[in-house]
């Protein structure tokens, strides 16, 4: 059976943050992060950005989206020869999903092309769908030659599988596993995976009374533990007042081996944040200083020459002006 001893995760009370923390208790979210992080040579995505960043495209469709789609979807096969811009990459999508997704998911096609409308529907679609979809297609992407050309050559440099395979860094034989992910770009992420077991007893045939316990029904849970220093600094505390033994040694894991770099990060981003804000406050005055003082600036002034001529003429009109 599951035994959970320290409640790390709980709903939060804010109705606005509803909908990331429901994305943050899909597993298939840390899926999508750790396989950018480990194909990131091969994928060609151009701009840079973080594990929040991506939520946030996800919850609300934005840039983002389409400079991860795009280069995924031109690297699988066949080549679409169609522009992507201007929302057109959703189409493709719809095209590649549809020879694919019953290898790489379960269920009914989410989208299907339908003459443009399908940009617009993508957008109106649930967050959890949308993840759901970059999910597939970073799985049809796995399925290309390259990638598979790209494993055999890391080895052959003397990588390891597990550099591609997550393990866990705790747990214990109640079912309950502690995933740690990190990032330059994406960030630092803590996960916790929840196995739950439950029975079903059915009757049996002699009595009604009398029952028997059915097949095993296998459940899992899945949370986001920590996204950030301050939330690592917490759970690490949590774990290593725990009761628990297995709990006690992770929380100090990650005392000792992991927050120690992850504050050294946390200190130099409060640093350039704080330079930012310096600078932005800065720049706010000299803006406001300069209208302050040019508050004149519609009177007609006259232009300034150099010349002697002109030189001369402004003595002697001013001469005058006093006699």
């Amino acid at each position: 059976q599951c035994r959970v001893v320290t409640p790390l995760v709980a709903e939060p009370a804010d109705p606005g943050e509803l909908p990331r923390w429901r994305l943050r208790c899909m597993w298939e979210l840390a899926s999508v992060l750790n396989f950018l992080q480990v194909f990131r040579p091969l994928l060609n995505i151009a701009v840079e950005f973080t594990a929040e960043e991506l939520e946030d495209a996800i919850l609300v469709p934005n840039g983002t989206l389409e400079y991860l789609h795009v280069p995924l979807l031109r690297s699988i096969p066949p080549v679409a020869r169609m522009s992507m811009a201007d929302g057109k990459w959703v189409t493709v999508l719809c095209r590649k999903l549809k020879d694919w997704w019953h290898l790489v998911a379960e269920g009914n096609l989410p989208i299907v092309a339908s003459h443009g409308a399908e940009i617009e529907t993508y957008k109106e679609l649930e967050p959890a769908t949308r993840l759901m979809i970059l999910k597939a297609i970073c799985d049809i992407r796995c399925e290309q030659e390259d990638v598979r050309i790209f494993v055999d050559s890391c080895l052959k440099k003397g990588y390891h599988l597990r550099d591609f395979c997550k393990e866990r860094i705790g747990g214990d034989s109640h079912g309950i596993s502690y995933w740690y992910d990190e990032d330059p770009i994406l960030g630092h992420r803590l996960y916790r995976e929840i196995r739950q077991v439950e029975y079903v007893k059915e009757q049996t045939r002699k009595s009604k009374r009398k029952g028997f316990l059915g097949v095993p029904v296998v459940s899992y849970q899945w949370e986001t533990v920590a996204t950030n220093f301050v939330e690592f600094e917490a759970a690490a505390e949590k774990l290593f007042s725990s009761s628990n033994r297995t709990e006690v040694s992770l929380g100090k894991k990650l005392k000792l081996n992991y927050l120690p770099e992850m504050e050294k990060t946390h200190k130099k981003k409060e640093k350039l944040l704080k330079k930012q804000q310096r600078e932005a406050l800065l720049l706010n005055s000299y803006l406001t200083f300069d209208r302050f003082t040019s508050g004149r600036s519609h009177r007609e002034r006259k232009r300034v020459t150099y010349t002697f001529d002109d030189y001369d003429r402004s003595i002697n009109e001013a001469l005058k002006a006093i006699k």
